[in-house]
């Protein structure tokens, strides 16, 4: 009996245990601020960027066999060649048979006339050369930007057809040549964008009368309609390369802003695709950085919680400066709201709560 009670005591005893030691894991972190996600304010770089989806316009010329026979392709695909240089011809021993292929078949129709008839397989030019064409060669180009609308992304085809092929017949499309020394990428960029950012520097007086700050508008890397000024120098990320261009004009066209970004940089593919996915990077801005998700609002104003010396948190009001979709620049140590009052805020290495709500704050 005794040996029994011994028992029902060391279970009881065991829970009692078990439940001291959740309350230590789970209740006390909210208050020491152990166990929690956390991050230290540091100086770091915060690109701000615009994932895009747009057009290529080229000046470039769509070449046809002018004879049936085994092509020789003696340029590599993407390389820039120098004017007067064979790239491409045709060994005409042997009989060819069958019919054109019909993605190239389609290729020589779209393009008709625009298509010209090889001279010899030679480089008329220092430019790119390529062995696939989509038949617009002669339909996108600068001369026709501003004819340009947003609905050519429903028609015109992502990727080009590739030309190569065992044999070829005379008329058939076999290469292209592409002026890189000046080529564009045109997108187009909805102009409620644009209006979130001036209702948000409407409401800048009023959120620092509170003593905090309104962030600027988040679009994917935090970019704005504004940040495209004209002229400006941007990074043009195509993946697969990185390629610096200029911000040629920004117009309207209905509900969306036109832009067209203009770069004379070689990249390979240039005249392999019409349209692609890419990112517009524009200057890094450099500063106290923290996650988006570590920023709360408290009877109106900004802040984080950071952790102080005795382990608990305090809430801190903070100033944003930049934006992104995750990460943000505050002031440091000092901002002044709108009645130029001094406010104290965070410091580099300060450790903040990552996300206050899923601390329990």
């Amino acid at each position: 009996m005794k040996k029994k009670v011994i028992t029902i005591v060391s279970v009881i005893v065991f829970f009692a245990v078990v439940a001291i030691l959740y309350a230590l894991i789970f209740a006390i972190p909210k208050i020491e601020g152990l166990s929690v996600k956390t991050e230290v304010v540091d100086y770091e770089d915060l690109p701000v960027e615009d994932a895009v989806h747009g057009i290529f316009v080229r000046n470039e010329t769509l070449y046809l066999a002018q004879a049936s026979g085994k092509p020789q392709y003696l340029i590599s695909e993407g390389t820039k060649v120098r004017r007067g240089m064979q790239v491409f011809t045709v060994d005409t021993a042997g009989a060819v048979s069958g019919q054109t292929p019909q993605k190239i078949a389609d290729v020589a129709k779209i393009a008709g006339a625009d298509a010209q008839p090889s001279d010899g397989g030679i480089a008329p030019e220092t430019a790119i050369v390529s062995y696939y064409a989509d038949g617009y060669e002669k339909k996108i180009i600068p001369d026709k930007i501003n004819g340009m609308t947003k609905s050519m992304l429903g028609t015109l085809p992502q990727e080009s057809t590739s030309l190569i092929q065992d044999q070829i017949r005379a008329g058939d499309p076999a290469y292209k040549i592409t002026d890189n020394n000046e080529w564009y990428f045109v997108f187009w960029r909805e102009r409620t964008a644009h209006e979130a950012s001036k209702e948000q520097n409407a409401g800048q007086k009023a959120q620092d009368a509170m003593g905090g700050s309104a962030a600027t508008p988040v679009k994917d890397g935090g970019a704005t309609i504004d940040d495209y000024t004209k002229g400006r120098t941007v990074t043009l990320d195509l993946g697969t390369t990185r390629v610096t261009a200029t911000v040629e004009s920004v117009t309207m066209q209905q509900d969306n802003w036109f832009i067209v970004l203009k770069s004379d940089m070689y990249y390979k593919d240039l005249s392999k695709y019409r349209q692609k996915d890419a990112n517009v990077i524009f200057a890094e801005y450099q500063g106290a950085v923290i996650s988006n998700t570590a920023i709360k609002e408290e009877n109106g104003v900004t802040g984080v919680y950071v952790r102080q010396q005795s382990g608990t948190w305090k809430w801190v009001p903070v100033k944003v400066l930049r934006q992104t979709s995750d990460k943000s620049i505050v002031a440091e140590e000092v901002y002044y709201d709108s009645k130029g009052a001094p406010v104290q805020t965070v410091s580099y290495y300060d450790e903040v709560l990552t996300d206050p709500k899923e601390a329990g704050y």
